[in-house]
């Protein structure tokens, strides 16, 4: 049984070994996602298959990039094969990447409905498949403070999620905030669906004194404000 186990210790290193060469050699360029984050968890991960796990986390969250900003120490540790050494690691990348994007939309302002439309049509005109949630939180003068992806569905199916809203941006310490998501295929015109359940996020968002300020749907190369609209 010793050898046995020395043997597939052998195996894993071997495994890593190449991984680490390719990696150099390629510049990371044709490695997917998985493959990438069964190199992370080498770091914190010293000795077993990562390659099962990084499979498992990308089913669980959908991609690299939700993994990283909708994932948090809680929701890491409690998944099977992640243990504490994981859990940090993986929510220090996602508040790295949290950190940098603000620091990266630190400059930019957004004073009124027509911006609040040209931001958002920047950022999602090109989605053609899923619908994708935006969330801008916004300073008293009205500076960008952070800028995220807060939900990523199906064709026609995005949720919005109160809490994970909450918490977007009361790390950002502000008060006020922008949505958007896109109608892959669709017109910029919000849906019966859209305008209720803004009505009712905006309802529970003054509850915890947070001022939605607009909703902006964007779709076919346009985007329309649902607020200068009074959809809400």
């Amino acid at each position: 049984m010793k050898k046995e186990n020395n043997s597939k210790v052998n195996l894993h290193a071997g495994h890593r070994e190449r991984m680490r060469r390719k990696f150099i050699r390629s510049k990371g360029i044709g490695f997917s996602p998985h493959e990438l984050l069964e190199m992370l968890l080498y770091y914190s991960i010293p000795r077993a298959n990562t390659n099962e796990t990084a499979h498992l986390l990308l089913q669980q969250f959908g991609s690299l990039y939700a993994l990283f900003t909708e994932g948090d120490y809680q929701a890491f540790k409690s998944f099977p094969g992640i243990g504490d050494k994981s859990a940090v690691l993986l929510s220090l990348i996602g508040e790295i990447l949290n950190s940098s994007t603000s620091q990266e939309r630190g400059s930019e302002f957004l004073y009124d409905y027509s911006d609040f439309c040209q931001f958002f049509l920047n950022q999602l005109q090109q989605e053609h498949n899923n619908e994708i949630m935006m969330a801008v939180c916004l300073s008293d003068n009205m500076q960008i403070v952070r800028c995220d992806r807060i939900e990523t569905g199906l064709p026609n199916t995005v949720k919005v999620h109160l809490n994970k809203i909450a918490k977007f941006v009361f790390q950002a310490n502000c008060t006020a905030l922008v949505l958007s998501h896109n109608h892959p295929g669709g017109e910029a015109l919000p849906s019966y669906q859209d305008v209720a359940e803004t009505k009712l996020l905006c309802e529970r968002l003054k509850m915890l004194e947070i001022d939605l300020l607009d909703h902006v749907i964007v779709g076919n190369g346009k985007a329309y404000s649902m607020a200068e609209h009074h959809d809400f």
